[in-house]
């Protein structure tokens, strides 16, 4: 079907297991080479129990719910599993286990999205970068008029103190734009399951990474570069995934164009259903 200029097919693509399961792979790999014996039980048994109670529940939840909830408590399960144990305080000896328990709990997090949306009909409508960048500021204006209320607040109380979080408001912007670009860069995958999950966790970490030095800025504090990063890799994946995941292609406020053509596409599945 064409529709002005746009293409549109009716067909659902299939699960596409192989990003997850190579993800998967990919941790089993590295806990087997780099972590010691006495491990294995712990991050390998607690990824299997993982999987497996991923692949029992995955059936009972409804497509037709969002996603963002049953998202996010996967990725704190496997938080929680893989990745707090592994810190010195539980009894963990920090080191190489962190970044690896965190791989393997955001592999797992992807296996549960191509479990709960494991194909859409792929709609070619080519959402240009403008819309991408309209969008992205839309969302920038929202997060910015939330976080008005506590800058509000502490500008009242302590200005001097709250004059660097005033810089939360083009780092908003600026994260948008990255994000626009990173949603632009991989559309034509935003069908797959992999494909709102790479672009929620690139997106995620721009915005995180865009708005962490401002924490140390109000702090009066150096600027840790890798720290930095470090959160907002954390905060981005955790948080950009379930977020991409709920939201549906083309992006809302994109051409009237663009949103025919994914209402024919929806029209099509219930005429088919």
């Amino acid at each position: 079907m064409r529709l002005s200029g746009f293409h549109v097919t009716n067909q659902r693509s299939r699960p596409d297991y192989s990003p997850a399961t190579i993800a998967i792979a990919v941790y089993a790999v590295l806990v087997l080479v780099i972590l010691p014996a006495s491990a294995y039980a712990r991050m390998l048994g607690g990824a299997a129990i993982l999987i497996a109670a991923a692949a029992v529940v995955a059936p009972w939840i409804s497509k037709s719910s969002p996603p963002a909830m049953s998202m996010l408590i996967v990725s704190f399960a496997g938080i929680a599993v893989l990745v707090i144990p592994n810190f010195r305080a539980m009894g963990g000896e920090n080191g190489p286990a962190l970044p690896i328990g965190f791989l393997g709990s955001q592999a797992i997090a992807l296996l549960w999205a191509t479990l709960i949306r494991p194909g859409r009909a792929r709609s070619l409508a080519r959402v240009s970068l403008g819309d991408a960048f309209r969008f992205a500021m839309f969302g920038a204006a929202i997060l910015s008029a939330i976080a008005s209320i506590p800058i509000a607040w502490m500008l009242f109380h302590d200005a001097a103190r709250a004059l660097p979080f005033l810089l939360v408001y083009p780092a908003y912007f600026l994260g948008g734009f990255a994000t626009a670009v990173i949603y632009w860069l991989f559309r034509g995958v935003a069908h797959r399951a992999v494909g709102p999950y790479v672009i929620g966790a690139l997106g995620g970490t721009c915005m995180y990474t865009a708005v962490a030095p401002i924490v140390y800025l109000s702090q009066r504090q150096p600027i840790p570069v890798g720290e930095m990063l470090e959160i907002g890799i954390v905060c981005g994946f955790l948080v950009g995934p379930p977020v991409a995941l709920s939201m549906n292609d083309p992006l809302p406020g994109s051409s009237p164009t663009a949103r025919r053509a994914t209402s024919a596409t929806h029209q099509q599945r219930r005429s088919r259903a």
